[in-house]
């Protein structure tokens, strides 16, 4: 069954890193276990200290990550090939530099590349298939911004989109 016409495709959502969920984890532990050592020591008052921290600056730190080092996201239903054209199509005339080395969320990356105008990276890989059920072809996009400039890339993003959505409709 298809869709309808009007029906809206994938859009782009925000991601939070992995590495931030550790780092809740770790600091949550590290403070806990500050305040039952205190707690054994006889200082009650900084055993109170750190247990408000530990109510706190776990959560605090993965909102800083959050708004600090944005992550957008994109899954559309193409081959990354298809992913590649798509996003040439879209920013032509744009400066596009590659990235040899990948890291952190571009780590299982086919291909990344950074841009100028605005400044960001971009990677697509093959989207992981859920529970091992086979569905058909598709491809996550993955957007780091590395400017403050909001309405760019916004922008940007809604271009890239209606390339991505485009290219994903049949002919």
């Amino acid at each position: 069954m298809a869709a309808p016409p009007n029906a809206p495709g994938p859009a782009w959502a925000r991601r939070v890193q992995g590495w931030s969920f550790l780092l809740f984890f770790v600091s949550l532990i590290a403070l806990t276990f500050a305040a039952v050592e205190s707690w054994n020591a006889h200082d009650l008052v900084m055993s109170g200290y750190f247990a408000g921290l530990a109510s706190v600056a776990p959560l605090l730190l993965v909102v800083l990550v959050y708004y600090g080092r944005p992550l957008w996201g994109i899954t559309v239903p193409l081959s990354p090939g298809a992913v590649a054209g798509a996003l040439a199509s879209a920013t032509h005339g744009r400066r596009v530099e590659p990235v040899a080395q990948r890291e952190g969320p571009f780590a299982r990356c086919v291909s990344v590349v950074r841009f100028e105008e605005p400044a960001c990276t971009i990677g697509w890989s093959a989207a992981p298939s859920t529970l091992g059920v086979l569905v058909a072809e598709a491809t996550s996009v993955v957007l780091r911004p590395e400017t403050r400039d909001r309405r760019a890339l916004a922008a940007f993003r809604e271009s890239l989109a209606r390339s991505l959505l485009d290219a994903a409709r049949p002919a």
